[in-house]
């Protein structure tokens, strides 16, 4: 898995390559956002993952939504894009969760429509 890490002037662009998505493919991303945080970084981040799609099983989405609530990322917009993914799967419910939990994040299928809702303009792609 390869992790490409951009401060843009607005916001923080990661970009994730990797064959497939996987719990603790996404714990490793939620740890590169808090460590972006813990240094700075702008609150508003877009999570572009570029692999094939694949929901993620119901308690596997609890234990990364556990993981990211222990990692204090709460009060950070969280823009998601999965390029690829053919539906919403279990998104609108680990959103609603995580919501309840002090987490904005939510999930795209275009990086037009998650810059949108972070409310910055796109910038040359990265990586």
């Amino acid at each position: 898995m390869k992790i490409h890490v951009t401060t843009r002037r607005h916001h923080l662009e990661i970009v994730v390559i990797t064959g497939t998505i996987t719990a603790p493919k996404l714990i490793r991303v939620v740890d590169v956002i808090a460590l972006a945080l813990a240094r700075q970084a702008p609150p508003r981040i877009l999570v572009d993952v570029r692999a094939q799609s694949r929901d993620i099983p119901l308690l596997e989405a609890f234990a990364i939504l556990a993981h990211a609530i222990k990692r204090k990322i709460t009060h950070t917009k969280i823009a998601y894009v999965v390029t690829g993914r053919s539906g919403p799967g279990i998104t609108w419910f680990f959103q609603e969760m995580a919501g309840k939990r002090g987490l904005k994040i939510r999930f795209f299928k275009d990086r037009v429509g998650a810059l949108d809702w972070l409310d910055v303009t796109q910038e040359p792609i990265a990586a």
